[in-house]
Formats: structure tokens, C-alpha cells, sequence
């Protein structure tokens, strides 16, 4: 009888091993493809945000006028000339 319940015991045990080890390599697998998944999205979202910093970035001259600032290391000052 005991030998039995040993016996019984060590196969729960071995089947229970057993699942655990799946549901490791499940779970392993589980968050990999996660991790792989968002540096995906992020790669999108860096390229989408570079792109729409981009566009507002650059410079647009609608009316044909001289932006302030643009060539101050070129401007020369009247009252030196004088």
C-alpha cells in the first residue's frame, strides 16, 4: 500500500515537473515575442515622431520676407563705418 502511494506520488510529481517546464518555456516565449513587438512599435514611433519634428522644423518662407536672425554674423554695424 505504501509503495503504491510513493509510486503514485513520484508520477504526480514527475507530471507536475513536467508542466511546469512547458509553462516556463510558454511563458519565455510569451514575453520575447512581447519585447520584440514593442522595440517594433517604438522604431515606428521614433521614425513617425522624427518625421512630424521634421516637418514643423522646416523653415518656411510663405510671404517672401527675411527671417530676424538668420545672418546676424554677417550683419555689419553703421555706427563703425561712420
Amino acid at each position: 500500500m505504501a509503495k503504491t502511494l510513493v509510486t503514485i506520488a513520484s508520477i504526480g510529481s514527475g507530471v507536475a515537473v513536467l508542466a511546469c517546464l512547458f509553462t516556463v518555456g510558454y511563458i519565455f516565449n510569451d514575453i520575447n515575442s512581447f519585447y520584440d513587438d514593442v522595440i517594433d512599435t517604438m522604431t515606428e514611433f521614433k521614425f513617425n515622431e522624427q518625421q512630424a519634428w521634421n516637418s514643423m522644423m522646416k523653415p518656411t518662407d510663405v510671404f517672401g520676407r527675411i527671417k530676424r536672425g538668420i545672418n546676424k554674423r554677417n550683419a555689419q554695424c553703421n555706427y563703425l563705418t561712420r
